[in-house]
């Protein structure tokens, strides 16, 4: 009830909204077993006051061959414009996955969903008309997108304290590969835990890491 069962927040989207409370559940536990497979994604969106999931996001297309993941999501019109954004799964699908690019697209009739896609990070790379179908039929669609490589490095200086988030794959002694995660992204981990590290505890946290 808080979203999925709503036409205003599927009016833009590819599936219908909910018809019964057994929809639903048979939906769920659909995204339960398929979360066997190493490579699906699909999360609840959940305010703490409320203990209650008001939207969901999910990887709707992976291309392992080119590191590419669509993102989809929606959340509760009684939340929208409340500064919700997908970043976290954004930075969780690069530094974490190794996703080479992550993206999203949206109807062009629905702009809102653009000014999410740039909170979360992504750059608008243009439009495609006639491109996609949703329930409002054959629509055009413009594409919001992230490339690992300059991953959250050229943010505007007002945003420069969230540093980058990137992993890199290296060859251990072994003969196996293995991710290395980046100083930035250690920065950007002890940002968000509101840490101040000393230098002495900077040379620690590395050679945890690298361990």
């Amino acid at each position: 009830y808080n979203w999925a069962s709503d036409p205003e927040v599927t009016k833009y989207l590819t599936w219908q909204p909910h018809e019964s409370l057994e929809q639903t559940a048979e939906i769920l536990q659909q995204w339960e077993e398929d979360y066997s497979k190493n490579d699906y994604y699909q999360w609840a969106i959940e305010l703490n006051d409320i203990e209650q999931p008001i939207g969901s996001i999910s990887v709707v297309s992976l291309k392992e061959d080119i590191q590419s993941a669509e993102l989809g999501y929606c959340i509760g019109k009684s939340w929208w414009h409340q500064g919700y954004t997908t970043e976290a799964v954004v930075r969780f699908l690069l530094a974490e996955v190794g996703a080479g690019r992550v993206w999203a697209q949206h109807d062009v009739a629905n702009p809102n969903s653009g000014e999410v896609m740039k909170k979360a990070g992504l750059d608008y790379e243009g439009t495609l008309r006639q491109s996609t179908r949703n329930n409002q039929g054959i629509v055009d669609a413009a594409v919001y997108a992230k490339i690992s490589h300059v991953a959250f490095e050229e943010e505007p200086e007002a945003e420069e304290q969230t540093g980058g988030a990137s992993v890199t794959k290296v060859m251990a002694e072994d003969g196996t590969m293995k991710n290395v995660i980046s100083d930035d992204t250690m920065e950007y981990v002890g940002i968000l835990a509101k840490l101040e590290l000393s230098p002495e505890e900077e040379e620690t946290k590395k050679k945890v890491v690298e361990k």
